[in-house]
């Protein structure tokens, strides 16, 4: 099993909630946390990809934009994504990458720990790539 998790410029006190929340679902060891644009792209380039879900997190909308220009390597993967904002725009956005549920970097990270959970359950045993 493998999970993404993908922070990069988001404010430390949220990253550190969002590993808190990621480790209480999955083990250290099945878990890739990845802090630069660059190391996203190159591990998502990696074939086999044998990733089970990715939790990314844009805090910006550049950071945003980023990640959509990576969606024909995200395209089967399931995602959490959690975004700078609730706008209108931002949600446009963030749809592109079909995420299974979106959240905002202020929100509660322990929704985003319990979805993580039940998509583990339902997919967790079937890695993409």
């Amino acid at each position: 099993m493998s999970i993404i998790v993908y922070a990069e410029g988001g404010h430390p006190s949220a990253v550190g909630d969002l590993l808190r929340v990621v480790r209480s679902k999955a083990s250290r060891e099945h878990i890739e946390m990845i802090d630069s644009f660059d190391g996203l792209k190159e591990r998502l380039r990696r074939l086999p990809r044998r990733i089970n879900a990715a939790v990314l997190l844009a805090a910006t909308h550049d950071g945003l934009a980023g990640l959509v220009s990576l969606r024909e390597f995200l395209s089967d993967t399931p995602l959490i994504l959690i975004l700078p904002d609730q706008e209108k725009g931002t949600i446009a956005q963030a749809s592109r990458l079909c995420p299974k549920f979106t959240s905002t970097v202020d929100s509660d990270f322990n929704v985003v720990g319990a979805v993580l959970g039940r998509m583990l359950e339902l997919w967790g045993t079937r890695a993409v790539g």
